[in-house]
């Protein structure tokens, strides 16, 4: 799974955290903010990769999405690589007015009711994570150049101070021309293999851990509505039938339990034993769960009533 695919599953979970915490305010408005964040954020990213596939050099060049060394609070939504630079942009998909306080090195948003949020300065974010990315290529030996752009996705976002340093901010709109305008002397510059590069790079991400989910978020598990999503209408709650699972909207799915064993495994710990499968499911028996779990053909251990099973060996995502 490449960091794109890794963060439209990552969104996908949250969705179903969020609707399973739905009961719970707190909870439920903390985990749709995050939600809706990621949503956001990857909507913008998309917009910026489709710009830049129209992009043309006279170099090979690769696009990497989502970098990520998280130890050191380094995170950059985007890396164009070429043979002679490295392009980090920081993506910014926000609506309304923005406003760079150059005084006081502020950065705001005016929404449409007049409200205003304070967020962190995406300009000096980036200048850090170039930084920082420049120090982790060195100790690999590879001494390149790094420009940076923060890149307003949509043009309807309104920038109404001046930026601390205006040439580092652009649009989606521009930015292809922006890069395409930079000038290398292929004469002295050095040259670097862009799939080497892109290896290395690769090699350097860590990602900070997201699963599970509610330890990660700090959700207590005591919130999270148990049961088995229909994948027709979305409700939890579908009922064991013989053979297979049915729903209050009559859909009937043999395998429900496969998806609802990953939710668990994600949402709240890779261990399940008979009584949390049951708790999990809605099951009564103890026959039905034990042959559930040894459907799954998982690593277990221990014997008989404390058995627990390791559903992380087959549905092994973090």
């Amino acid at each position: 799974m490449d960091s794109f695919g890794e963060q439209l599953f990552y969104r996908d979970q949250l969705f179903d955290l969020m609707h399973r915490v739905s009961g719970h305010e707190y909870s439920y408005d903390f985990i749709s903010k995050q939600y809706y964040m990621i949503k956001s954020g990857l909507s913008g990213e998309m917009k910026i990769a489709n710009h830049l596939k129209g992009i043309i050099l006279p170099f090979q060049s690769n696009y990497m999405i989502d970098f990520e060394v998280w130890e050191d609070f380094i995170q950059i939504d985007g890396l164009l690589i070429t043979p002679y630079y490295i392009y980090a942009l920081e993506v910014k998909n926000i609506s309304g007015i923005v406003d760079f306080d150059t005084d006081l090195n502020q950065f705001m948003r005016e929404r449409a009711d007049g409200s205003i949020d304070g967020l962190k300065n995406p300009i000096k974010q980036l200048e850090r994570n170039v930084r920082y990315l420049k120090r982790h290529l060195f100790l690999q030996g590879i001494n390149i150049p790094i420009y940076g752009k923060v890149v307003f996705a949509y043009p309807s976002t309104i920038i109404r101070g001046k930026p601390l340093d205006k040439h580092m901010v652009t649009f989606a709109d521009q930015l292809v021309q922006r890069i395409e305008d930079i000038q290398v002397d292929l004469s002295i510059s050095p040259i670097y293999d862009v799939e080497e590069l892109t290896r290395t790079l690769r090699s350097l991400i860590k990602r900070k851990p997201k699963y599970p989910l509610c330890e990660v978020l700090n959700i207590s598990e005591q919130v999270v509505r148990k049961g088995v999503r229909c994948i027709s209408c979305g409700k939890i709650g579908m009922h064991r039938v013989k053979k297979g699972w049915i729903c209050s909207c009559n859909a009937f799915d043999k395998y429900a339990h496969f998806s609802a064993f990953e939710s668990y495994h994600l949402l709240i710990g890779k261990e399940m034993n008979n009584k949390r499968c049951r708790d999990w499911l809605g099951l009564e028996s103890d026959d039905i769960a034990y042959r559930l779990l040894k459907s799954l053909n998982c690593v277990s251990k221990g014997k008989t009533k404390g058995v627990t099973y390791d559903l992380g060996e087959k549905l092994s995502i973090y």
